[in-house]
């Protein structure tokens, strides 16, 4: 039986993942707009450039850029201003997961 382990919820973590033993499909995606809808949900007197939640999605949606494996994160990273996120569609094995660390 799989169990949820509560260890790290309340820690920011750092997790540091082989990608080259991960096979699922690999995007970049500009988080600073995933932050906009966030607010939109959560907390939605936040200032925030997008007027609504559908407007900041579809921006989130229009940010998404697949990558043709990691050796193209290089050259994609530069397309986005602020905060880049590595979006995995997929499951990463555990065997990809190098190192996990509390700061």
């Amino acid at each position: 039986m799989y169990k949820i382990s509560n260890e790290f919820a309340n820690d920011p973590v750092i997790i540091v993942v082989n990608l080259d033993a991960v096979s699922a499909p690999l995007y970049l995606a500009d988080m600073g707009i995933a932050s906009e809808f966030i607010d939109h949900h959560v907390a939605s007197a936040a200032a925030t450039a997008t007027n609504t939640f559908d407007e900041a999605v579809q921006e989130y949606r229009e940010s998404i850029v697949r990558l043709d494996g990691i050796d193209s994160v290089p050259e994609q990273i530069d397309v986005f201003d602020v905060h880049p996120e590595l979006v995995v569609d997929g499951d990463i094995p555990a065997k990809a997961i190098v190192e996990i660390d509390k700061f």
